[in-house]
């Protein structure tokens, strides 16, 4: 099946379809410094910062998630990722790429300077962030990118 990968704003139907993929490809075990994943954490997230709660998608299929917030620390806001995943049927397609792109594009337009990305659990992730400019802070496997501008 070819198609175009599309990322738009996550809706409310698609709350249980993102939930459920997380439970799959997110550690079923609790990782240091990463907030937990559940439907309450889903849904509260979302309620907030629904703007930041991006879905990837071709054609009708549901490909991938990518979901963000904005929180403060000492040096002011950022843009947090605090959950990501994709569909393993879909491993060879670009989707993290693209729910990456956009994200930067939102995060941008919320003119804000910096992205944390929580710990990341597989090396393979973690030359996702190396690639896309991230600086890696440690105890935790902090990843935080600097926007241009």
């Amino acid at each position: 099946m070819s198609g175009r990968i599309s990322v738009d704003t996550m809706a409310v139907e698609d709350l249980r379809r993102v939930y459920l993929l997380g439970q799959r490809v997110l550690p079923k075990t609790a990782v240091p410094c990463r907030p937990s994943w559940g439907s309450a954490e889903l849904a509260e997230v979302y309620s907030e910062f629904p703007e930041l709660c991006l879905i990837a998608r071709r054609k009708n299929q549901f490909l991938g998630f990518l979901i963000g917030s904005v929180e403060n620390d000492c040096e002011g806001p950022l843009a947090m990722m605090l959950w990501r995943g994709s569909d393993p049927r879909f491993a060879h397609l670009p989707v993290m790429r693209h729910l990456w792109e956009e994200f930067r594009k939102r995060v941008a337009q919320k003119d804000l300077r910096r992205i944390m990305a929580l710990p990341v659990a597989e090396d393979r992730e973690m030359d996702f962030f190396l690639e896309n400019d991230f600086t890696e802070k440690n105890p935790c496997r902090t990843m935080i990118h600097f926007m241009e501008g």
